[in-house]
């Protein structure tokens, strides 16, 4: 949940009009974000906004967002954080919304719920409302003809990509305001989690003329470069240490088969290093082996 936290977060910062007209079912005025500590044990909220209607009335909106494991049952603390937004906005409609992230997360919340009385009757009732990204069509979020939305596919079913995507590309491109459209497109790369799709959606862009003008996209692909040169140098480093195990000990085919193994697990430039000095130092090949378990052993 950490890797999509924030995204989610900033994407709703951005577009906070058309989620709360997609969450209210209502075309709104006015919408500001509001900071507050819930006292006690100073429990924050994800997310709270202060709403203005068509209509003129006020409400709250509440988001929270969940992935598959949560400290403690999403139904108590939503129980909590509303009776205590409740309590320092008395007189406020209030709409809670949880938003689960990730395969499975939250698939047994309804979002309602009692406790009742020796009688029968309820004592306490609360409810809010459930949306499972997981479970979503990508097509519906493009069916609510709201741009701000267009970001969540990364999170939702996909069942066709290749007409999918260039559509919700296409329509954030259509944004007017500069900076916006920026900023949706880098929740939309930030939100995919499936490696494909994320280089489909780079490439969509980049045929939008788009790529030079989006810092995501150039971070992705400078982290990109970086990483491959990283990557190629370990594997080369990995390889000479093989080299002159051959070189000075010439082992067995199981025997080196197995090093070998050990040597692909090791990851840290510092180990990698280590080992490289060991392989050429290292009197026997016993020495190299057992420098060879203790650098892989857990700690």
């Amino acid at each position: 949940m950490a890797e999509t936290d924030n995204p989610l977060k900033r994407l709703i910062d951005s577009a906070i009009f058309d989620f709360a007209s997609w969450l209210l079912d209502a075309e709104v005025q006015t919408v500001d974000a509001m900071n507050i500590e819930l006292l006690a044990e100073l429990v924050r909220v994800d997310q709270l906004f202060r709403v203005t209607l068509q209509d003129g009335r006020t409400t709250l909106l509440h988001i929270e967002f969940q992935g598959k494991s949560t400290h403690r049952p999403m139904k108590w603390r939503m129980l909590e954080y509303m009776t205590r937004i409740a309590d320092v906005e008395q007189g406020l409609d209030l709409l809670s919304v949880v938003f689960y992230v990730g395969a499975g997360a939250g698939a047994s919340d309804r979002g309602n719920y009692q406790v009742n009385s020796p009688d029968g009757s309820a004592s306490i009732k609360w409810q809010y409302r459930v949306i499972h990204l997981w479970k979503m069509q990508a097509q519906d979020l493009l069916a609510l003809q709201r741009p701000g939305l267009l970001p969540l596919v990364g999170q939702t079913q996909i069942d066709n990509p290749q007409a999918v995507l260039p559509r919700v590309v296409d329509q954030l491109t259509q944004i007017e305001d500069e900076e916006l459209k920026r900023r949706l497109l880098n929740s939309l790369l930030a939100l995919v989690e499936d490696k494909e799709l994320s280089i489909m959606i780079e490439k969509l862009v980049e045929e939008e003329g788009l790529l030079m003008d989006t810092p995501y996209l150039q971070r992705v692909r400078e982290k990109g470069r970086e990483e491959g040169h990283q990557a190629a140098l370990k594997e080369t480093r990995r390889q000479d240490i093989l080299n002159a195990l051959v070189l000075r000990f010439d082992p067995a085919a199981s025997v080196y088969r197995e090093i070998e193994k050990n040597v692909i697990s090791v990851n840290s430039d510092d180990s990698l290093a280590r080992l490289f000095t060991a392989i050429i130092q290292a009197p026997t090949l016993a020495d190299f082996q057992e420098i060879l378990h203790q650098t892989i052993a857990p700690v």
